[in-house]
């Protein structure tokens, strides 16, 4: 069920916006109106900003155009670092990704305030927001869920044998005790 979903997936874009962050200024910005149909679904956020050695906060609302509520909001920070200290060494990325589940259809905007690294004193930064993009969690929860009954079998076959050939000289399994 989950490759069919995700082969029928229309990672579809809705928005890409391109900001610029000014020191000083956090006004909140709001971007043109897109629009959902058909059932809810899930967001994909991808936040890009080209910093080295600094980082950059994105708060995000996603607001109903039309009744001005806001439906989710997250905070999403994009960051890199790199230098050299016994070897060459890195961590982070110019681009972060944020998932937002259930979505309901309808004409959203949305309102976006950036904060970043005091030293920093403008910075251009994206926004792109794909729908109908895939939630592989789901299916690694049923799996689990589903592996945990034949875990508790194997477990349970695994105690019994090594109960029952407990006082054997033959036993297949290694025992704690080495009292010979």
């Amino acid at each position: 069920v989950q490759l069919v979903s995700a082969g029928r997936a229309a990672r579809q874009q809705m928005l890409s916006d391109a900001f610029l962050y000014h020191v000083g200024t956090n006004a909140v910005t709001l971007t043109a109106p897109f629009e959902l149909r058909g059932g809810s679904q899930a967001l994909d956020f991808a936040l890009h900003a080209p910093v080295d050695n600094n980082w950059l906060e994105v708060a995000v609302d996603v607001v109903n155009a039309d009744t001005q509520q806001t439906v989710a909001s997250f905070d999403q920070g994009v960051e890199y670092y790199h230098g050299y200290d016994d070897g060459y060494w890195s961590e982070g990325a110019q681009t972060k990704h944020r998932l937002v589940p259930a979505i309901p259809a309808g004409k959203y905007r949305l309102a976006i305030e950036a904060s970043a690294d005091p030293a920093i004193r403008e910075m251009p930064f994206s926004v792109t927001v794909v729908r109908d993009v895939v939630v592989w969690s789901n299916f690694w929860i049923a799996l689990g869920l589903l592996l945990l009954y034949p875990c508790y079998c194997w477990i349970r076959a695994y105690s019994f044998e090594r109960a029952r050939w407990l006082d054997s000289d033959y036993s297949p399994y290694s025992s704690s005790g080495g009292d010979d």
